[in-house]
C-alpha cells in the first residue's frame, strides 16, 4: 500500500519506520520549516498553525496530494486557473518566508506553544487521539486505491 505522510517529526518518523517495515511505500512531506517560520515570525501561534493544517490542507493532501488539491482549488479551470489568479500572491508570500535559525529561544517558543496546545495530555494520550483519527482515514484511502 502507498501511504502519504505529512510531517516527519518524532511521531511521523516513528510511524513511517513502522509502515516501511510492514512493506508499505511511503511518500513523505515535512512542512516543519514553514510551520516554525510562521510561529517565529509572529504570523500565528503553534496551535493556530496546527489547526490551519489539520482543518485545511492536511486532510486534503492525505487524500489527493498538494498538487491535485491545488488543481481542484482552481475550479473548472484547474491548476491553470489557480496559478493565473494566485501566482503573484504565492510569489509574494514565498519571498517573505524566513528560514528560522533554531536558536535556544526559538526552540523554547515552539516547546512552550506545543505544551499549551497539548493542554496537559501525555504523549501516549496524544498518540491515541491521532491514531483514532488517522488509522480509519488511511483505511479509506487504501480502499479507494484498490
Amino acid at each position: 500500500m502507498r501511504i502519504a505522510m505529512i510531517g516527519l517529526g518524532r511521531m511521523g518518523a516513528n510511524m513511517t519506520r513502522r509502515l516501511l517495515r510492514g512493506g508499505h511505500e511511503i511518500v513523505a512531506y515535512d512542512p516543519s520549516k514553514e510551520a516554525v517560520s510562521a510561529v517565529v515570525s509572529g504570523i500565528a501561534s503553534v496551535e493556530d498553525v496546527d489547526m490551519a493544517i489539520t482543518a485545511g490542507p492536511g486532510l486534503r493532501w492525505a487524500v489527493m496530494g498538494p498538487h491535485m488539491t491545488f488543481h481542484l482549488g482552481g475550479g473548472e479551470g484547474g491548476m491553470t486557473h489557480l496559478l493565473e489568479l494566485l501566482r503573484p500572491s504565492f510569489a509574494a508570500w514565498w519571498a517573505t518566508m524566513t528560514t528560522p535559525e533554531l536558536t535556544d529561544a526559538v526552540c523554547q517558543q515552539i516547546i512552550d506553544g506545543v505544551a499549551a496546545e497539548a493542554h496537559g495530555r501525555s504523549i501516549a494520550e496524544l498518540a491515541r487521539e491521532r491514531d483514532a483519527i488517522l488509522l480509519p482515514l488511511l483505511e479509506l484511502v487504501a480502499e479507494r486505491d484498490r
